[in-house]
């Protein structure tokens, strides 16, 4: 089950990858710096309503599932974060 997990995840890290790489880097930037500049607008209350830019959120989905991804190697495969030491 964990590995079903851990290659659906990695299927998602890599589509979002290719989905990011595909775009021009100022849309990239574009969705990186709005975050930013709608807090600045003021409280909730005047801010106008709407959802996340959907470039915002993929790259936030494959950051978690990254982190998740990294969670479940760790227990299907404990030897992988061992350093060890060569000599």
């Amino acid at each position: 089950m964990l590995t079903e997990a851990a290659r659906l995840l990695h299927s998602v890290v890599r589509n979002a990858n290719r989905v990011l790489d595909s775009l021009p880097p100022q849309r990239v930037l574009e969705a990186v710096c709005e975050p930013a500049t709608v807090a600045a607008q003021g409280s909730p209350q005047s801010r106008p309503r709407r959802g996340s830019d959907p470039v915002f959120t993929l790259m936030r989905l494959g950051k978690e599932a990254a982190s998740l991804l990294k969670r479940v190697l760790a227990k299907t495969n404990p030897a992988l974060g061992k350093v060890t030491k060569v000599a």
